[in-house]
Formats: C-alpha cells, structure tokens, sequence
C-alpha cells in the first residue's frame, strides 16, 4: 500500500538512503564523529539502563544529553538484548523524516521537485549517519522535522488543535533529548508573534514547557545535584558554554549561503543603501576577525568533525578569508531576504536562530547542523520558489539537482578523507 502511494518517495528517495548506508562500510572516516560517539558514549549508557533498569552513578554518566533517548532505546535493546532493533526504529523515524518533508515541500511544489530535495536530505551524510549509529542525532532530527510540520499544518489549519499537540510533542522530545532544542519555544515564539498575543503563544507551549523544565530539574538537580556537585559529565561540560566555539560561526554562514545561493544572483539591482550597509559590515568582518575572531579560533581547542571543517583548515593561515566570505555573504543574504522575501520569512528567522545557538558546544560537530540547514533550507526555496527563481539563471529544479550532487560529493569525499 505505501509503495503505491509513494512510488516517487518509494523509487528515487530510498535507493540513495541505502546506498549511503551501504557506503558507510567503506568510509575511512567517522563522520562527524558519530560512530566514536556511539561506542564511547550512547550505547553503553543504553546497555546499562536496559540491564538494570536506572541511571549509572553521575561520576559514571558520560553523554552530553537528558537520557530520554536512552531511555527509549533501552527498551529497545531488550527485544533482542542487542542494538538491532535500535538500529530498525532509527530508519523508520529516519524514512519518516522525509516523509513529513515531503509532505510540507509539496504543498508549494511540484512532487518531482519536492522529490529532488528530500534526495539532498536522504543522501546528506551526517542523516545517513544520525539514522546508522545509535546517537541522540536521529530523534533529534525527526523531533525537529515533527516540530516543523506541525507549525506548518497550523498556519493552514489554525483550529486544529491536534497540530498544537504535534508541537508540544515535538518540543518536549527535542529539548528532553538534545537540550539546545529550548530554541524551538523561540522559534514558535518568532513563527506566531505578529499572528497571536504573547499570552495565547505562551498558553499554548506551556504544556510542552512544563514537562521540558520537570525533566531538566530531575535530570540535573535530581540526579546531577547541579548546585553542589560537578561530577555530571553535562555539568563539567557546561563550563565551556561560557566560551563560545567561535569556529562554528564562519562554518555554519557557508552551508547556509551554498544552500540558498541562488538568492545572491537575482537579476535585480540592489538599493544603494543595503549595498553601503553590506561593504560597511563586510569591513566590519574584517576588521573583527582580524583583531579578535582569527586569535579565538586559533586558541580553541575544541574536537572539530565535518567536510567544510576540513575544507577550511585547507587554508591554513588564509582562512581568515573563508571566514569573512562566508560571514560577508550570509549578511549579504539575510539583508536580501528580509528586503525581498516577506512571505513565511520565520523560516529564515530559525535559521537565525540556529547560527546563534551553534555556537555553544563545546564540540564543533558539522552533524549536530548541516541536516537541520538542508531541512529548513529547503523549505525556504519551496516556500520561495516563484520569487527566487522568477529573475534568476536558476530553475528551482536545477538548483535541488545540485544539492543532490554536492551531497553525493561529500558523502563519497568521506570514503577518502577523514572528515
């Protein structure tokens, strides 16, 4: 029955979604570190729950995460007293994840275009790996998908309130499970500000609000003894939160600026203010990087993972140059945006917000956000897709065809290089 409802999504999104795993037995590298974070980390803390039913001793407890995923996959474990069916629930959430995307793409273009860019996703090599090992990347990036396309269902539904509890469901999986995901109560917050009063935005995550502060406060008070004791490896870690990764920043500008490139070359003739306002910060970005920005990365010693990590490193001292590009453009692009494209622009505006949060780590993944990049990107040149393209060299279908290939790229780069 799905194959014949889905044969587009059936024939031409889930081949690739295998070959990349297939590929993945032939990678010198561990992408984003995914595979080491597993094996140290996530599977042996779901062993131990699933074997004795609790946490280990804070001392022992050493992921960066609230255990809710661990917790689930334990349960999972002791079907079979192995990780296989961990294994089988993360492609099902992982096929799922494409699914909703799809769901959301066609609702502004044609299904073969909708198609091609849930490919990009499917073949992205960080998803493939956040659906491969057992890490907290899978369910954070369904629950993240799940968020968006309940949002997007209430903005064309706004009295359904089953959507409402596809949120609250949404936002209390991803904060209990990654906690930077707190951003989503921002991003609904952004998504409905000029469409509902503060007090209905605040009534209606507060479901979801409650449960995200009554985890935490088990978690760490409860368990961790945060105001007395330190000994809880997301305790230690959170020191480091006090030092930005500032490396993430000129990174994360890059994927954003290669996915939505084709609004930096509309054929239309920019107003000289937001050109003077451009050059004034791109010398701005200069200047910092050169009194501050470049000392920052060079003294952080953070674990990197990640093609565009490598790409940049390439440079060597000249990649003060990647970084201001890269940080130039994206401000090139967000002015660009919010001049030309008013329609659904709270997709850009979590863009926003995720470059801002991406700099907390203290580990520089390119995993934890090149899948959630390409999910939102995406959605803004489907949402976009007639504006964008309209007085553009590009088509909407060539550009979701070089996505395609460029993630092709960086997976098969990762067979040859470490990343």
């Amino acid at each position: 029955m799905f194959i014949i409802k889905n044969k587009a999504f059936t024939f031409r999104v889930l081949p690739p979604f295998i070959i990349g795993h297939l590929l993945l037995l032939f990678q010198k590298t561990d992408v984003g570190g995914a595979k080491r974070d597993a094996t140290v980390g996530h599977l042996p803390l779901i062993e131990f729950i699933a074997n004795n039913h609790h946490l280990p001793l804070p001392g022992d407890y050493h992921v960066a995460n609230v255990p809710l995923w661990h917790f689930l996959a334990s349960i999972l474990y002791r079907i079979g007293n192995n990780a296989v069916p961990i294994t089988i629930f993360q492609l099902v959430i992982a096929v799922t994840t494409l699914l909703m995307l799809d769901s959301i793409l066609k609702h502004y273009v044609s299904d073969s275009t909708s198609i091609l860019l849930v490919c990009a996703v499917a073949i992205n090599s960080y998803f493939i790996s956040s659906s491969h090992f057992p890490t907290t990347d899978g369910l954070a990036i369904f629950s993240f998908t799940l968020f968006f396309f309940g949002i997007h269902n209430l903005l064309f539904q706004p009295e359904n309130r089953k959507y409402l509890v596809v949120v609250n469901i949404a936002i209390t999986v991803s904060a209990l499970n990654r906690q930077m995901f707190v951003i989503l109560f921002a991003i609904y917050a952004i998504t409905f500000f000029k469409k509902k009063s503060i007090y209905r935005i605040f009534l209606e995550v507060l479901p979801s609000a409650l449960l995200v502060f009554s985890g935490f406060y088990l978690f760490y008070v409860g368990y961790c003894d945060f105001f007395n004791s330190d000994v809880c490896w997301p305790i230690r870690q959170s020191r480091d939160l006090v030092f930005p990764v500032f490396v993430n920043i000129p990174v994360i500008c890059s994927l954003i600026v290669l996915v939505l490139f084709p609004v930096l070359v509309r054929r239309e003739v920019a107003a000289r203010k937001l050109i003077s306002l451009n050059v004034i910060f791109i010398i701005g970005i200069i200047v910092l990087m050169e009194t501050y920005g470049s000392k920052k990365i060079l003294s952080e010693k953070e674990i990197t993972g990640g093609g565009i990590y490598k790409f940049r490193e390439l440079f060597g001292p000249f990649s003060i140059f990647f970084d201001v590009i890269s940080i130039g453009l994206f401000f090139v692009l967000t002015s660009m945006i919010f001049r030309m494209f008013k329609r659904e622009s709270w997709i850009y505006q979590s863009l926003i917000v995720i470059v801002l949060s991406s700099i907390f780590g203290p580990y520089a993944f390119q995993r934890y956000f090149e899948p959630y990049i390409l999910i939102l990107g995406s959605i803004f040149l489907a949402i976009n897709s007639k504006n964008i393209f309209s007085t553009s060299k590009f088509s909407v279908q060539k550009w979701a065809v070089f996505l395609v290939s460029f993630q092709i790229l960086e997976s098969v780069a990762s067979i040859f290089i470490r990343v």
